[in-house]
Protein backbone atom coordinates (compact mmCIF):
# COMPACT_ATOMS: atom_id res chain seq x y z
CA UNK A 1 0.00 0.00 0.00
CA UNK A 2 1.20 3.39 -1.01
CA UNK A 3 0.66 4.69 2.40
CA UNK A 4 2.74 2.83 4.54
CA UNK A 5 5.33 3.33 1.81
CA UNK A 6 5.21 7.01 1.67
CA UNK A 7 4.66 7.04 5.73
CA UNK A 8 0.91 8.50 5.47
CA UNK A 9 -0.77 7.73 9.02
CA UNK A 10 -3.76 10.63 8.75
CA UNK A 11 -5.76 11.25 5.57
CA UNK A 12 -8.68 14.15 4.99
CA UNK A 13 -10.90 13.01 2.73
CA UNK A 14 -14.79 14.31 1.92
CA UNK A 15 -17.48 13.16 4.07
CA UNK A 16 -20.85 11.65 2.40
CA UNK A 17 -18.61 10.48 -0.65
CA UNK A 18 -19.46 7.03 -1.13
CA UNK A 19 -15.96 6.29 -1.82
CA UNK A 20 -14.47 9.15 1.35
CA UNK A 21 -17.18 9.47 3.57
CA UNK A 22 -15.82 8.28 7.37
CA UNK A 23 -18.93 8.95 9.38
CA UNK A 24 -21.80 8.70 6.64
CA UNK A 25 -21.99 7.97 2.95
CA UNK A 26 -25.09 8.70 0.49
CA UNK A 27 -26.68 6.04 -0.52
CA UNK A 28 -26.73 6.19 -4.28
CA UNK A 29 -30.28 7.19 -5.13
CA UNK A 30 -29.39 10.43 -6.20
CA UNK A 31 -32.23 11.96 -3.31
CA UNK A 32 -29.57 13.29 -1.19
CA UNK A 33 -30.35 10.80 1.39
CA UNK A 34 -27.28 9.48 3.63
CA UNK A 35 -26.67 6.55 5.33
CA UNK A 36 -24.31 5.82 8.25
CA UNK A 37 -21.02 4.00 7.23
CA UNK A 38 -18.00 4.96 5.90
CA UNK A 39 -16.89 4.98 1.99
CA UNK A 40 -14.66 2.18 0.72
CA UNK A 41 -11.80 4.09 0.40
CA UNK A 42 -12.02 4.86 3.81
CA UNK A 43 -12.35 1.32 5.19
CA UNK A 44 -9.49 0.66 3.42
CA UNK A 45 -7.30 2.93 4.84
CA UNK A 46 -8.10 2.74 8.20
CA UNK A 47 -7.81 -1.29 7.97
CA UNK A 48 -4.48 -0.29 6.72
CA UNK A 49 -3.64 2.10 10.23
CA UNK A 50 -4.76 4.83 8.78
CA UNK A 51 -6.51 7.58 10.35
CA UNK A 52 -9.26 9.35 8.38
CA UNK A 53 -10.86 12.17 8.96
CA UNK A 54 -13.63 14.27 7.33
CA UNK A 55 -13.19 18.14 6.28
CA UNK A 56 -15.73 18.95 9.25
CA UNK A 57 -12.92 17.49 11.24
CA UNK A 58 -9.94 19.38 10.70
CA UNK A 59 -9.43 20.60 14.39
CA UNK A 60 -9.66 16.88 15.22
CA UNK A 61 -6.59 15.88 12.21
CA UNK A 62 -4.41 18.74 13.21
CA UNK A 63 -4.62 17.57 17.33
CA UNK A 64 -3.67 13.88 15.60
CA UNK A 65 -1.20 15.39 13.40
CA UNK A 66 0.33 17.33 15.81
CA UNK A 67 0.51 14.59 18.38
CA UNK A 68 2.65 12.15 16.29
CA UNK A 69 4.78 14.94 14.94
CA UNK A 70 5.99 15.60 18.54
CA UNK A 71 5.96 11.49 18.85
CA UNK A 72 9.15 11.53 16.00
CA UNK A 73 10.73 14.11 17.49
Amino acid sequence: MLCKKFGIEIAMLAEFSPSCGSSAIYDGSFSGKKTTGMGVTTALLRRHGVHVFSQYEIADANRQFTRRAYKTV
